[in-house]
């Protein structure tokens, strides 16, 4: 290619970019799992023309029913605007191309598991960019698990790791703990461990300790893991009930 062929290409391709939207930030100011009633920091700056759509979903597996309306409120320079939030529709918001906002749930009787989905459209020429931010916005107490996969350690297996800490940030504790079914279990978290037994009632010696950081699981050998080795469990889980500050 000519060198003025080149230069032309150029300026065309940087024209073209000229015109298309682009979403520089997209953010969310904390952990992507929130309380029923806490508040989000969500800030922008895009190219072109912005707006934001906001849809509540169930959470996975925890059911199918229609969610009920709630109430949104939305924050920005010392003012607060409502918003109704209907079952299966979506609130769309008009918005400056570099700004921030701070969304929460105005306080009610609801205590629904959510997935919120925050979409921002970024708009030029008639082109669209998009980008999709997900929050859980659990309720006060929720069932969750954490597992890690296997080591074989002599009749001992060992599955240890570090519980997801930009999941869960700092406002949700461990109240109670279950081992999996089927079997005994030594678990270690936050300087406390404990023995584990299926079919015992719930474990209360990690209660206040964070959600987040390391656990470590140990399980001896059943004796259908000692008679074939591939029966031999790839990952152990533990179950417990979370709370929210």
């Amino acid at each position: 290619m000519k060198p003025v062929y080149r230069i032309l290409f150029s300026l065309l391709w940087l024209e073209a970019l000229a015109c298309n939207p682009r979403i520089y930030q997209f953010t969310v100011g904390q952990a992507p799992t929130i309380g029923p009633n806490d508040s989000l920091l969500l800030s922008w700056h895009v190219k072109g023309s912005a707006a934001l759509q906001i849809r509540d979903y169930n959470y996975p597996e925890s059911g199918t029913d229609p969610l009920p309306d709630l109430t949104l409120l939305i924050s920005q320079h010392d003012m607060t605007q409502s918003y109704t939030l209907h079952n299966d529709s979506v609130i769309t918001l008009p918005l400056a191309s570099k700004d921030w906002l701070v969304i929460r749930k105005k306080p009610d009787l609801n205590n629904n598991d959510i997935v919120r989905y925050f979409k921002l459209i970024a708009t030029k020429h008639g082109k669209d960019s998009t980008r999709v931010i997900q929050v859980a916005a659990r309720p006060d107490s929720v069932f969750d698990e954490v597992g890690f996969p296997t080591q074989l350690h002599g009749d001992t297996l060992v599955a240890e790791g570090l519980n997801n800490a930009r999941r869960w940030g700092n406002n949700f504790f461990i109240l109670s703990v279950l081992p999996d079914t089927g079997r005994a279990m030594e678990v270690s978290h936050a300087g406390i461990t404990r023995d584990l037994h299926s079919g015992n009632p719930p474990d209360y010696s990690f209660k206040g300790t964070p959600v987040t950081g390391n656990w470590t699981i140990r399980s001896l050998l059943t004796p259908g893991e000692r008679n074939h080795q591939q029966a031999i469990a790839t990952g152990l889980i533990i179950h417990f009930i979370i709370k929210h500050k």
